[in-house]
């Protein structure tokens, strides 16, 4: 039977995985496996996953085109958290430590902005060496590998938020009260600090063992994109608890902006689903800045009153409307219990389980039925209610980005179908600059242009060059000539675009939509023609 390569059984050794004993006892699974063909390295990668020495993550990767991803600096792969196109989030193993762990964040940065997002790394982990807190969790240190970024933190060992809502549903009132507590005085810390954190979603919160909530990821959002990017290939659970000012002038995150966040999150954890549940990323930030986010009593009747009017607080549309600091945000919810976990701990236990505990009502208590079914009445009129005032909303906002949005669903293939070779007609009044070498067509800020139909069989990336003196670049929508881009990528950024309300400003027919730092500004006296 053929050992493994040498070139494999080294790079086992280095990583710690695996010494010449452990391979030498996996000869018998080896020769089970394999019968009477050639043992392949991938025979002995499988053997050593059946005896529990690697994991399902490391034998995929060592069987991969590039095994050396496995290990990044000192550190040794265990298992992927999650990641997206161009990200990866992994639990790893620092080599000889005898098993402390870290988590580390592999990000695929463009190189145009490369210097700028590592620059803003370097400056986050700096800031981030005064906070010291069991409930945030800041990068620890951020390293530069050719175009990828390697960020560090400590690792938390439990499940995610958004792991449990999943898995059970809603959360009980007090144990949400608790988690509240927790991150609000954890919020207060980091805000001591200067930091903001930029990307409160359940997915970034995670429950330790001890039933501490931990708010991972503190200020990555910011650093790798400072102003609100929407994307449309992205999760539109990212685009939760977006605040409206936020949404609407495509801003930074602050202390206030993180408040709203946090409220979502609450909101969501106390009635089980998001303040706004549609499945698109436009409407969801649309909903932001028209409707205000509800009660949560109106779909979780049991919800005490004094933790459901802080959720409101938090929740509120206006920013002033908000505490004026996480420091004050804290008074407010410094209860007797502010520090205890007590209920979370049984919580979690309780989700190991492989039911949850269940309490059934005594059917001689009528009064009890009648509240629930009056409960679930309220609930579909308020859901009746919500739809309506959604969709008088979409009517009567400017309609550029919701159309945008829509207009993204279209199928790529038919645009490189129609179209061999780039081109521009234009359909207004204004001439558009050719595009530069590197693709990108750029918008002066001191001049304004008018609708146009751009056309490639790849991407079409608009940007707008801001003046000295902040002025943007604009385009100005006539009545009934948008501005129509079609193209497999599309990408607008920094740019300012002014149309008639209930009209669509700019149609996208492709398979990717990404806007990042527009605003759209609707002018009531441009009436159709």
């Amino acid at each position: 039977m053929e050992p493994p390569a040498e070139s494999l059984e080294r790079f086992l050794s280095e990583c710690g995985l695996c010494q010449r004993g452990e391979l030498r006892r996996s000869r018998g699974r080896v020769r089970r496996l394999v019968h009477d063909l050639p043992a392949f390295d991938s025979v002995w990668i499988d053997a050593l996953l059946q005896a529990r020495v690697l994991t399902g993550y490391q034998a995929r990767v060592l069987s991969s085109s590039d095994p050396t991803r496995l290990r990044v600096g000192p550190c040794v792969l265990i298992e992927r958290l999650g990641g997206g196109r161009w990200s990866e989030t992994c639990v790893a193993e620092l080599i000889g430590s005898g098993g402390e762990r870290r988590v580390l964040k592999r990000l695929v940065v463009p190189s145009d902005i490369l210097e700028s997002v590592t620059l803003r790394m370097a400056e986050l982990v700096e800031a981030a060496e005064t906070v010291d807190h069991p409930g945030i969790v800041v990068p620890a240190f951020v390293e530069r590998e050719g175009r990828e970024l390697i960020v560090g933190s400590r690792h938390v060992d439990g499940p995610s938020l958004r792991e449990l809502l999943v898995r059970r549903g809603r959360f009980p009132a007090e144990v949400v009260q608790e988690i509240a507590a927790g991150l609000v005085e954890a919020m207060s810390e980091l805000e001591t600090a200067g930091l903001v954190h930029g990307g409160l979603m359940p997915g970034n919160v995670r429950l330790n063992s001890n039933g501490q909530a931990v708010a991972v990821d503190a200020g990555v959002a910011g650093a790798l994109e400072p102003t609100l990017v929407v994307d449309v290939t992205r999760p539109p659970d990212r685009y939760d608890g977006i605040a409206p000012e936020i949404a609407a002038d495509s801003g930074a995150a602050d202390s206030r902006s993180d408040m709203y966040s946090l409220g979502c999150l609450l909101f969501e954890l106390l009635a089980g689903r998001p303040p706004f549940p549609v499945a698109d990323a436009v409407m969801k930030l649309n909903a932001h800045q028209a409707i205000r986010v509800a009660d949560v009593r109106d779909w979780s009747p049991d919800v005490p009153a004094g933790l459901a009017e802080r959720v409101l607080r938090l929740c509120a549309h206006s920013p002033s409307d908000r505490p004026d600091s996480w420091a004050a945000a804290r008074e407010e919810w410094r209860t007797a219990r502010a520090r205890k976990t007590r209920h979370s701990k049984t919580f979690l236990r309780q989700m190991r389980s492989a039911a949850p505990v269940v309490y059934v009502a005594d059917r001689r208590d009528g009064s009890r039925v009648l509240k629930l079914v009056g409960g679930t009445v309220v609930a579909i009129g308020l859901a009746a209610v919500f739809w309506v005032s959604q969709q008088w909303s979409t009517r009567n906002r400017p309609s550029g980005v919701v159309a945008s949005a829509s207009a993204a669903v279209d199928s790529a293939d038919d645009v490189v179908k129609r179209t061999v070779v780039p081109k521009m007609s234009g359909l207004g009044h204004g001439v558009w600059p050719e595009r530069s070498k590197d693709g990108i067509l750029r918008l002066v800020g001191s001049d304004a242009w008018s609708g146009v139909r751009l056309e490639d069989s790849e991407s079409l990336v608009v940007v707008g060059v801001t003046e000295s003196d902040g002025s943007r670049a604009r385009i100005v929508v006539d009545a009934g000539r948008p501005l129509e881009l079609h193209a497999a990528r599309v990408e607008l950024r920094g740019l300012e675009i002014r149309g008639p309300t209930a009209q669509p400003w700019v149609i996208v027919h492709g398979g990717s939509l990404r806007v990042s730092d527009c605003r759209f500004v609707g002018d009531a006296d441009q009436q159709a023609s």
